[in-house]
């Protein structure tokens, strides 16, 4: 038997294209990705928290146990993608699917 643990967060609607999120990572530790699910050192650059950020573009990638979804943005000229685990519209924890 598999037991799935769905939080409120978890019913909430994800961020669409004109929504404004805001980075909650601390310091300068969020990440500025060329594309969705980028490793270590490849972000374009670090994005400091509190920056608000129009969403242009939602992505949801699949992984092996869960999804997460990634969001396009601008910031200081360059376009990149970011994490939601990285704003204030992430989840308590990973989105598990069966």
């Amino acid at each position: 038997t598999e037991i799935y643990t769905l939080s409120l967060h978890d019913a909430l609607p994800i961020s669409t294209i004109g929504d404004t999120i805001k980075i909650i990572t601390p310091e300068n530790r969020a990440r500025l990705c060329p594309r969705p699910l980028c490793k270590q050192n490849q972000e374009l650059l670090r994005i400091p928290a509190d920056t608000n950020l129009k969403v242009e573009e939602v992505s949801n990638e699949r992984l092996p146990m869960w999804d997460v979804v990634w969001y396009k943005i601008s910031y200081k000229g360059k376009k990149g993608w970011v994490s939601e685990f990285d704003t204030d519209k992430a989840p308590k924890g990973p989105r598990y699917r069966r």
